[in-house]
């Protein structure tokens, strides 16, 4: 099998576009189309399929895709690793559920970097069940996960089906983010009833708090006379604007970062109906202790959550 190719399809997928993959990799359209039919024809799948709008990956291309990115992160690390010049180069991949609070601490982390080291940092937003099979395949060294404490149970045995280890930094209570002039801002007391009215933004591929059965049966018995408002995103940008333009809307969420709550004039609050616990777990496969940089980042998230708890 040809590195080359699977750095065509990575990039096919990339720009979503063969016409624009092609530009980018500096080669006419008609020689990279032939290289994907190669591709195809040799593994005996269909790795993207065409519409209107682009290329997009059939579900046995998805699979493929992941792999390829993961072979080609390692060669670029075999690469690195063993390049005659020798030049210290931080590599490495961070899975994770859309969170402004890893957001910020990437951030943190790599403005602290020193400015003679070579940086190939790549942070991936995804929904819990990517995270997990990207630490599980190789393709990120760490995974960071936000569970509703009823879902944990189910959790826990998933990763230790997979024999991946994981750790807990942080419970918080489940609360809701709104604006600053939201209609509800001053009123010491919200509940369901009172946000019926108003939308609620959720995460397309991941609802947080999922709800303990009594609140969900007072939940479910509120919204049997008046229909529910949402609005579902699926990246961390289109939900903070949808927050931001849309009129009362509200959503449901674990600690934010208290930069990008003063950035979005948010403001954060609990709902009186709701005492639902969010747990925050780093996962990985062996020791974060064995990669010193990873070792550094997973204490400055460890450090930030204890200096932005609830407690």
């Amino acid at each position: 099998m040809n590195l080359q190719y699977l750095k065509y399809v990575i990039e096919i997928f990339r720009t979503g576009s063969i016409t624009k993959a092609a530009e980018n990799l500096y080669m006419a359209q008609p020689n990279l189309s032939a290289a994907l039919r190669d591709m195809e024809n040799e593994i005996g799948i269909k790795i993207f399929i065409r519409t209107t709008k682009g290329v997009v990956p059939t579900p046995e291309g998805k699979d493929f895709l992941t792999y390829a990115q993961s072979i080609i992160d390692q060669v670029e690390v075999l690469e690195s690793h063993y390049s005659k010049q020798k030049i210290s180069q931080i590599n490495f991949c961070i899975s994770s559920v859309r969170s402004s609070m890893i957001a910020e601490e990437m951030a943190s982390y790599i403005n602290g970097l020193s400015n003679n080291s070579g940086i190939n940092i790549r942070l991936r937003e995804c929904s819990p069940f990517e995270v997990i099979n990207d630490v599980n395949e190789g393709f990120s060294e760490m995974g960071y996960l936000i569970l509703p404490e009823n879902q944990c149970e189910y959790f826990m045995k998933f990763l230790k089906d997979k024999k991946l280890c994981f750790e807990q930094i942080a419970s918080s209570r489940a609360r809701i983010l709104i604006k600053k002039d939201h209609p509800l801002v001053n009123d010491p007391n919200i509940t369901f009833a009172k946000l019926t009215p108003y939308i609620e933004v959720v995460h397309g591929d991941f609802r947080n708090p999922s709800l303990n059965e009594k609140d969900f049966n007072k939940l479910k018995k509120i919204q049997s006379s008046s229909p529910r408002k949402t609005v579902s995103v699926y990246d961390r940008g289109t939900l903070l604007n949808m927050l931001f333009k849309i009129h009362g809307s509200y959503l449901w969420s674990g600690i934010t970062h208290p930069d990008v709550i003063s950035r979005n004039d948010l403001i954060e609050r609990f709902c009186e109906d709701t005492h639902v616990q969010v747990n925050e777990f780093i996962i990985f496969k062996g020791s974060l202790y064995d990669d010193e940089n990873l070792g550094k980042l997973r204490k400055l998230i460890i450090d930030s959550r204890i200096k932005y708890s609830d407690d």
